[in-house]
């Protein structure tokens, strides 16, 4: 028998560590094309995601969503202990490993040896069993839903990441723009004190604002690099990776439907939040069944002197006294406050997707109104400023002013429109309607690389 139970034994293999391994691997990411499938409970037009990512292009947001789902530490992380739960239930359904007792003893009447054996099993009497696997069960289901939560988390930063460079990179322009307007007005004012039209202070307010908007280009740069290096890290790729990315229409958020309550119960960490209720349940379920005597049995064997007996061997073990009174309070406890955490849990869902909705509201009447007045005026302004530089009506107040008029227009209108895009995506993620109608409760994360 101890031959048979240490041939099923898993042999340890060493995986040792090696650290220029580890980064040469995470140079070679952003080398290597990859093919990565993600099923999963989101809803495409919110969420896109490319199966084929192909680096040599330059990555959009799909392929970019693809990287984050593949490679974001907290989707990885989440992964593992799901998996590590489904192991448990594995194990939970298992009988429990049988007793071998051995003792040699000496008679203390003629000093003999006796030589009794005996194998024991815990019989799976009471449910004792079927609560051990509920509760493993349960608790694999908690981890699977986390393991979706953290995938939503890492989509979500993924379109804003993107949304927030699509941003800036439209105010770089309008910076570029400024700037080069700048510096031809401050040649052209040069060009006036030279020949005694203009005094220092003209030259100087000119030269002023044209240093401004070079240091407010030198910020957009600088929050441009923060937000790569972010992405990289979301992506799993190094800061430095030679890796472009597509920025084009990803201002283009779905429309927003109205409130489902139905939908918001579907939201991942609502669900997880009944998985643990379940599992409190059954944790309770055990500890009610633990208060009956645990029976084990099994043969036993003794050779008194040469004489060997066989026979059956009866184990109790008798509550008597404690009755598991203790634990199962304890339990009973644990289940009225998950109970109460999804409670608390349901109402701050319905309280977020308010606010989020409420934001919503705001967004949209902000980018409205300016996209409907001082973005008008500003470009209206912008071509009668151009006409009058053509034919020398200036004054050089009146044209630092409306520049940086303009400017501040145009860059505040890319502030709005990220902005509602942003809160249109937080109102449709609180709201669960970036999910499918419903998520399976036997969802299972699959393995990536």
């Amino acid at each position: 028998m101890a031959i048979l139970t240490l041939s099923a034994c898993v042999s340890y293999r060493p995986d040792p560590l090696v650290p220029a391994e580890i980064l040469r691997e995470l140079e070679l990411r952003a080398a290597q094309d990859l093919t990565a499938v993600h099923p999963g409970p989101w809803r495409s037009e919110w969420f896109p995601l490319e199966a084929d990512v192909v680096f040599d292009d330059g990555l959009d947001l799909a392929e970019a969503s693809t990287l984050a789902l593949c490679y974001a530490p907290t989707v990885r992380d989440a992964r593992a202990a799901a998996r590590i739960a489904g192991a448990q239930v594995l194990q939970a359904g298992v009988l429990e490993n049988p007793q071998l007792s051995l003792g040699p003893r000496i008679s203390l009447q003629d000093s003999q040896w006796i030589f009794p054996a005996s194998v024991t099993w815990e019989l799976p009497l009471w449910g004792v069993a079927a609560a051990r696997r509920e509760r493993a069960a349960a608790l694999a289901d908690q981890r699977v839903l986390q393991v979706v939560e953290a995938e939503l988390e890492a989509l979500s930063e993924t379109r804003r990441a993107f949304l927030r460079l699509s941003r800036l990179q439209r105010q770089r322009a309008t910076l570029d723009d400024l700037a080069r307007s700048q510096a031809d007005l401050l040649r052209w004012v040069g060009d006036l004190q030279a020949a005694g039209q203009l005094d220092a202070v003209s030259v100087y307010l000119a030269r002023s604002e044209h240093d401004e908007t070079r240091l407010a280009l030198e910020d957009v740069l600088a929050e441009i690099r923060r937000t790569r290096s972010d992405l990289s890290a979301l992506m799993g790729l190094l800061p430095d990776a030679p890796v472009e990315l597509r920025l084009d229409a990803d201002f283009a958020v779905p429309d927003l439907a109205a409130t489902d309550r139905q939908a918001l119960m579907d939201l991942p960490g609502l669900r997880a939040a009944e998985a643990a209720y379940r599992l409190a349940e059954a944790s309770l379920r055990l500890e009610v069944r633990k208060q009956y005597p645990a029976i084990a049995f099994g043969p036993t064997f003794e050779d008194d002197r040469g004489e060997p007996t066989l026979g059956p061997q009866l184990d109790l073990d008798l509550p008597l006294f404690d009755r598991n009174r203790g634990n199962i309070a304890t339990a009973e406890e644990a289940r009225d406050r998950a109970r109460e955490a999804y409670r608390e849990a349901l109402l701050a869902a319905i309280h977020r997707e308010a606010r989020a909705r409420d934001d919503l509201l705001t967004a949209s009447r902000r980018f409205e109104i300016h996209r409907t007045g001082a973005m008008q005026d500003a470009e209206s302004a912008a071509a009668s400023l151009q006409s009058r530089l053509r034919i020398g009506r200036v004054n050089v107040v009146e044209v630092l002013a409306a520049q940086r008029a303009i400017a501040r227009a145009r860059t505040r209108a890319h502030e709005l429109e990220e902005e509602l895009a942003a809160a249109r995506l937080r109102a449709a993620l609180t709201g669960g309607l970036a999910l499918q109608p419903s998520i399976a409760r036997n969802d299972s994360p699959q393995d990536q690389p």
